[in-house]
């Protein structure tokens, strides 16, 4: 089991490697997320917003976790589409 194959010119990353990055990134962006909407959950008058933002990040779940057709990594993967939407939720929360 390779995760780095080696080839003459340098190494190659196996795809079990990209994707296992892949889910230590994820894994990472959603501890974040976690960890702002807690801060902003303590803030006064909040509610609110935390409970919008619970809602498009259940959804953002929900659309990364159904069956797909398309490559993990292609444009219309649903993973992908998921990924995107967390990422705005983190910058808008920024």
């Amino acid at each position: 089991m390779f995760l780095v194959y080696p080839v003459k010119s340098a190494s190659r990353d196996s795809l079990r490697w990209q994707l296992l990055f892949a889910g230590i990134q994820d894994y990472e962006s959603l501890k974040m997320l976690e960890k702002r909407l807690a801060e902003r959950a303590g803030s006064a008058g909040s509610s609110d917003l935390v409970q919008n933002y619970q809602r498009r990040l259940a959804a953002a779940v929900t659309l990364a976790t159904t069956d797909e057709d398309p490559p993990l990594n292609s444009h219309e993967s649903n993973l992908r589409k998921a990924r995107l939407q967390i990422n705005r939720i983190l910058k808008e929360l920024s």
